[in-house]
């Protein structure tokens, strides 16, 4: 968890360095227009994390929650929509005749 930053693992932590260097945004030389776009993407931002506050307050330990959704929604951007093809060790898998 990174102050101000928010929730962030080593690979995102460099992510955000390269990200300021291919960010059109930060080549943009009027500062009226690039403060205004700032502007509206906290905004946003904020405005979309309202949920998440609300959900935060009942947690028992938020940073312990904050972390495995984080790390869930870490985990499903890399993998995509694929379905985890774990099977619990008391389950057969799937395919299998057992009853």
């Amino acid at each position: 968890m990174l102050p101000i930053l928010g929730p962030s693992d080593v690979r995102d932590g460099i992510g955000r360095v390269a990200d300021e260097f291919v960010t059109p945004q930060n080549y943009i030389s009027n500062n009226g227009v690039r403060y205004s776009l700032d502007g509206v993407y906290y905004v946003d931002e904020r405005a979309r994390l309202l949920d998440v506050e609300g959900a935060l307050d009942n947690a028992f330990d938020r940073y312990a929650v904050l972390r495995s959704v984080y790390l869930q929604h870490r985990q499903y951007k890399i993998s995509g929509d694929e379905q985890s093809e774990d099977v619990p060790e008391d389950e057969p898998p799937p395919d299998s005749d057992a009853k």
